[in-house]
């Protein structure tokens, strides 16, 4: 991905690195992170639901019970 970045003059954002989950790493911190983000950065209040927000009903059979949530991320 860098070379074509650098073919259009663009670059990564300081201190940003990419990581590709491997099927036997933990992802709850990972998608802890992501899906609390909004919050940390008091985009939208604790309350509230972020909109861009979509978990798949495969990932929500084991983060749903981590959570308070009934109804997943952007399920319609």
């Amino acid at each position: 991905l860098s070379p074509l970045l650098r073919k259009h003059d663009s670059h990564w954002q300081k201190s940003f690195y990419d990581h590709r989950l491997r099927a036997d790493e933990d992802r709850l911190p990972v998608f802890l992170y992501i899906f609390l983000n909004p919050f940390r950065k008091k985009l939208i209040p604790v309350d509230n639901k972020w909109s861009g927000y979509y978990c798949s009903a495969n990932d929500w059979n084991w983060f749903g019970p981590l959570t308070n949530v009934s109804t997943r991320p952007g399920a319609l």
